[in-house]
């Protein structure tokens, strides 16, 4: 199953012994495009930002409430002074917005993430095309894209306009493994 970043944002996490804080980020590693940290916003006093790993979170999870292994305490001791500055690592909130050039032209820009819930992959980045084929949304896979470049907001896709125009309808947000999904897709 596919989750919406932007939908998992404001969720509430739920360490196991009581809620801790809520989803802020996602931080991702932007060449294996698989969350490496969830930035939790702690009530904590004197922590702002704590980042928990996506192999702390239990199934099922969801966007009203992030289960985690983890004792408040445990996660609060994670907390870093600020966000990773970590030059392979990227946030679902500075990549949304980003302008997407196709080979041809631009598209329109990046709206959200689809994450797969089992792998924490980034599957897919949605697509705002509406100044370009009218409201439609597009999903493009992040094995075509070919550079991201977020000072200039900028994510380059190997494909030209007509081809992605032409992609085929997402029917689901269950489109199995990732190796077998279309590098484009309109929903």
């Amino acid at each position: 199953m596919l989750h919406k970043a932007s939908k998992l944002l404001g969720a509430m996490v739920q360490a196991s012994d009581g809620e801790v804080g809520t989803v802020e980020d996602l931080y991702f590693d932007k060449a294996e495009w698989r969350v490496k940290y969830l930035a939790v916003k702690t009530d904590a006093p004197g922590t702002n930002l704590v980042l928990v790993e996506p192999s702390a979170v239990r199934s099922p999870w969801n966007s009203a409430a992030v289960p985690v292994a983890l004792t408040r305490a445990e996660i609060n001791r994670r907390a870093p002074d600020n966000p990773p500055e970590d030059g392979h690592l990227m946030s679902s909130s500075e990549l949304n917005g980003c302008h997407i050039q196709a080979t041809d032209g631009e598209i329109g820009h990046v709206d959200d993430v689809l994450v797969d819930e089992d792998s924490w992959r980034v599957r897919y980045l949605v697509l705002d095309t509406s100044n370009w084929i009218g409201g439609r949304s597009v999903v493009v896979s992040p094995r075509v894209l070919t550079g991201v470049d977020l000072s200039d907001r900028i994510v380059k896709v190997d494909a030209d306009r007509e081809g992605i125009r032409r992609s085929p309808v997402l029917d689901s947000i269950d489109v199995g493994p990732a190796e077998d999904a279309p590098p484009f897709a309109i929903i």
